[in-house]
């Protein structure tokens, strides 16, 4: 996993597997504040060039 937070947005990216299959993953962090955050995973298949958004959180201090 490599990345950085370039103007309040931290995007890292990686190699994994998925059933066997070679996988780009990125991890976005965004909509960053003192009292919450948006997170989000995202797959591709084809090397980067197209991503599919599997799953998204938002965190809320309480």
């Amino acid at each position: 996993m490599h990345g950085r937070f370039e103007d309040g947005i931290g995007v890292f990216e990686g190699e994994d597997v998925d059933e066997g299959r070679p996988i780009r993953a990125r991890y976005t962090w965004s909509d960053i504040a003192a009292d919450s955050a948006r997170w989000s995973q995202a797959y591709s298949l084809d090397g980067g060039e197209t991503w599919e958004t599997n799953w998204v959180m938002a965190f809320v201090r309480s």
